[in-house]
């Protein structure tokens, strides 16, 4: 047979005829040529070109990843090395490969690796869920100071805005003389179980309040009454005096709560003050009237009132130190739930002694 000439041939592999050529053409190599790969004769001398390279790659699939291919270069049959080499796989085909190679592996570790995950999610869940609550809660209370709409005011005044009306809404109603008791859900363990009662508010600059439940150390009590009140020396003088710890800001500071249940009424107040001040050459100073028969200051006069052993009609608490909050973190934990307002902060303070809230 002369150069260029064809004839048919079976494939070894699929069995179907096709024309094979003997020249050094560039399409010898088509996908549909028959070509004679390896060192076999006869029946098993050629093969297509397609079905060569599709039995290379399964023979490649078929091993794991870094295994050797040596089994798609070698023909079974003669032992010796194709002329074809088998075609590269691209990085996609190679990673698929892998993929499904490991498959069991994968699912495997992805279970263990998504149950961590959800086990420290789910942990956090709620945290997140607070943060984000606790988030737009106080965005709402600043939000009208953001815009300079003092509510205290205008809405007293009846000149509020609609957006000031609706912003202010639904609030809790916070003001100088408010009681606060700390429910079960108070995040904080310095408040956990505290009253507090609130003497300075303005919803634009902050809060300031005295914990009156919280009891002070004997060495801090005995060196206050040591400097400050050398005539407390007295115990009649001493029990008369409570001391607490008012908040965590400013401990070295301090002021002086009197209860005095006879003072509630104007008229009463008067009869009460002369009776209790029979000292005339005293100076005496309740300080601010928080509540009706509730007063706040720092002057210990009123202390000085009582020189005998009968019950008094008014108590003092001296409370060191107090607690504060910034614009809006007041309003924002009252609305969360950490703190129940009180509604008869007067008759609740009156009616129970210090220590006892």
């Amino acid at each position: 047979m002369t150069q260029g000439e064809q004839f048919e041939v079976i494939c070894r592999i699929c069995l179907e005829p096709a024309p094979i050529s003997l020249s050094d053409d560039a399409d010898l190599l088509a996908e549909e040529r028959l070509i004679s790969p390896c060192a076999c004769s006869g029946t098993q001398a050629f093969v297509h070109v397609k079905c060569l390279r599709r039995w290379q790659k399964a023979v490649m699939s078929s091993t794991r990843p870094g295994a050797s291919h040596t089994a798609a270069l070698i023909c079974p049959v003669c032992t010796q090395k194709f002329s074809l080499v088998p075609p590269q796989t691209g990085l996609a085909s190679r990673i698929v490969k892998v993929i499904s190679n490991y498959s069991c592996e994968l699912a495997g570790a992805f279970c263990v690796l998504s149950a961590c995950y959800f086990a420290f999610a789910g942990l956090n869940l709620q945290t997140i869920l607070d943060e984000l609550e606790n988030g737009i809660a106080l965005a709402r209370e600043i939000l009208p100071c953001s815009f300079n709409i003092n509510m205290e005011e205008k809405c007293l005044s009846g000149t509020c805005s609609a957006l000031a009306s609706r912003l202010g809404s639904g609030q809790p109603s916070l003001h100088p003389g408010s009681l606060l008791v700390a429910t079960a859900a108070m995040p904080s363990s310095f408040f956990f179980g505290s009253v507090v009662l609130i003497y300075e508010h303005r919803r634009c600059s902050g809060s300031r309040g005295l914990i009156l439940n919280m009891p002070l150390e004997e060495e801090r009590r005995f060196e206050w009454e040591t400097k400050s009140l050398p005539s407390m020396h007295s115990n009649a003088l001493s029990k008369r005096v409570e001391h607490g710890v008012g908040g965590p800001v400013a401990q070295n500071d301090w002021m002086i709560l009197h209860r005095c249940a006879c003072c509630i009424t104007s008229p009463q107040k008067q009869l009460c003050r002369q009776t209790l001040g029979k000292e005339k050459h005293l100076t005496i100073d309740w300080g601010v009237e928080l509540l009706p028969g509730v007063f706040l200051g720092r002057d210990v006069s009123p202390v000085l009132l009582f020189t005998k052993e009968e019950t008094p009609v008014v108590s003092h608490q001296l409370l060191h130190g107090h607690a504060e909050w910034f614009v809006g973190q007041l309003g924002s934990e009252v609305k969360r739930g950490f703190w129940l307002i009180e509604p008869n902060a007067s008759e609740a303070l009156l009616a129970m002694a210090p220590q006892e809230q």
